[in-house]
């Protein structure tokens, strides 16, 4: 049985994580790749069920076993990378499972995937979800007076038969320097939820692919 308080387990899973990687290791500039053609499309099926998700070739399953090569642009010290393997194994023993997928033409953007029992989503619930997300990282960031996360996006949309949700958020090394985007979506088809994290290097993302998630 899915609650409120699972989602908001799942939602807020990777904040102090992500939070945590005060200046990621550099990494060659760049966006997610835009897909040309049906040829130019991966499609990935995800975590613990049957749905699918399309994703520009140039990204790839990945798994704790594999995140220090698949993303060697992202992780910047040994430690940090443990905290992340650890997180994965420790969600291979839940229901929701963990999914990773790579974005191998930077080894630094990549997606979290989580799934869930179905939830009907609303505004309130995602006024809800916000607050919450808001709440933990202001939180995070008292504590850590260097870092500024500032809110980019709160949306909720409807692809299809799929309702979402989109929180992006920026963080930020005041002292260091260095940044990246952080963002949550949280997805309800039909019959299946899922609590999407995607890291990328730039503001843009890939919700177009992740709106589409499908049978």
């Amino acid at each position: 049985m899915t609650s409120i308080r699972a989602f908001y387990f799942l939602i807020t899973l990777t904040i102090l994580l992500f939070a945590c990687q005060e200046k990621p290791a550099e990494s060659a500039e760049s966006t997610p790749p835009e897909a040309k053609s049906n040829e130019d499309i991966s499609t990935f099926y995800l975590i613990n069920s049957n749905f699918k998700m399309n994703l520009p070739v140039g990204y790839k399953e990945s798994s704790r076993y594999f995140a220090e090569n698949d993303l060697k642009g992202f992780f910047k010290d040994r430690t940090f990378l443990k905290q992340f393997q650890d997180l994965l194994e420790g969600m291979e023993f839940t229901d929701s499972g963990a999914g990773i997928y790579a974005d191998t033409t930077n080894y630094f953007n990549h997606i979290i995937v989580f799934s869930s029992e179905m939830v009907k989503l609303d505004k309130e619930t995602g006024s809800m979800f916000n607050g919450r997300l808001n709440e933990e990282y202001g939180r995070f960031a008292r504590a850590n007076p260097q870092m500024r996360i500032d809110q980019i996006t709160s949306d909720f949309k409807q692809k299809n038969r799929n309702m979402y949700f989109k929180f992006k958020h920026k963080i930020q090394n005041t002292r260091q320097g260095g940044s990246y985007y952080k963002t949550v979506y949280v997805l309800s088809t039909p019959l299946k939820s899922f609590v999407i994290h995607e890291i990328t290097k730039e503001e843009a993302d890939l919700e177009k692919y992740i709106a589409e998630i499908k049978l």
